[in-house]
């Protein structure tokens, strides 16, 4: 369940790089204000949608937090 939500995370990495670089492109090609407008509002979308995506990948990593096993964190062996 780890690497997944991992994974996941590394995913959304690269599609918000990708929107980053669309509006760098779009600022750079854009000859008016409305067609800025349309790639803000295209990247905001996206941007909200990867936010319910961070929830829901938190909510799994706190799932996971409550069902941990209770591990010692030294290497000491156990007194006999």
């Amino acid at each position: 369940m780890l690497k997944s939500i991992a994974r996941t995370e590394n995913a959304l990495a690269h599609i918000l790089n990708a929107e980053g670089e669309k509006l760098q492109k779009a600022i750079e090609l854009a000859d008016n204000i409305c067609d800025l407008l349309k790639v803000n509002q295209s990247v905001q979308q996206t941007v909200t949608k990867v936010t319910f995506l961070e929830q829901v990948l938190y909510a799994k990593l706190e799932a996971l937090e409550c069902c941990r096993f209770d591990c010692p964190t030294d290497n000491s062996e156990p007194e006999s």
